[in-house]
């Protein structure tokens, strides 16, 4: 009896403990971490859905670059498939870089969310429609000693529908090594 009541007690503690443990982080992410999780068992917050969206997308971003880089006969039109607007263009001067081998290697070693503005009900706290975005610093390269900075821009006009991630920007920092505490 005595034991079920202490295991009650630390119980309930527990529980108000973790119940002051979630926050919703707007705008600038925190240099350590990505201020986005909440207690476990708890749904996931509009803007952690939309970094977990966008980090899937930007993966798949590099991964597509990789593919085109070895796979000459591939059609470039792919890339829209992982990018918009003037970035496809980008992209497909990157892969003509990769593929006449007057790149570096574009391989993705770590990414950090840094920024987000993601549309959600005042009222509720849920996904509403809009204009999502998503920044990035980016690790790419061979391996971390001869990796390069990016500053990585994804948006989806469609947000929430998790299918309209796209990378819209990327910036490689000249002569930035990757900050390996990052990632």
């Amino acid at each position: 009896m005595q034991h079920t009541m202490i295991r009650v007690v630390c119980g309930g503690l527990s529980l108000v403990a973790l119940s002051g443990c979630g926050h919703v982080v707007t705008g600038p992410i925190p240099a350590h971490g990505t201020g986005l999780s909440g207690p476990a068992g708890v749904a996931a917050s509009p803007e952690q859905q939309a970094v977990d969206q966008a980090t899937g997308m930007l993966k798949n971003y590099y991964l597509v670059l990789a593919r085109l880089a070895r796979e000459n006969e591939t059609d470039l039109a792919v890339l829209q498939t992982v990018s918009r607007g003037d970035q496809v263009d980008r992209a497909r001067q990157e892969v003509a870089r990769l593929r006449a081998g007057d790149a570096s290697d574009q391989t993705l070693i770590g990414s950090r969310a840094t920024r987000h503005t993601v549309p959600k009900d005042p009222d509720t706290g849920a996904p509403a429609t809009g204009l999502a975005t998503i920044d990035f610093d980016t690790c790419v390269g061979a391996d971390r000693a001869r990796s390069a900075a990016v500053t990585t821009r994804l948006d989806n006009p469609d947000w929430p529908d998790p299918a309209g991630w796209r990378v819209a920007r990327t910036l490689s920092l000249p002569g930035e090594r990757c900050d390996t505490s990052l990632f």
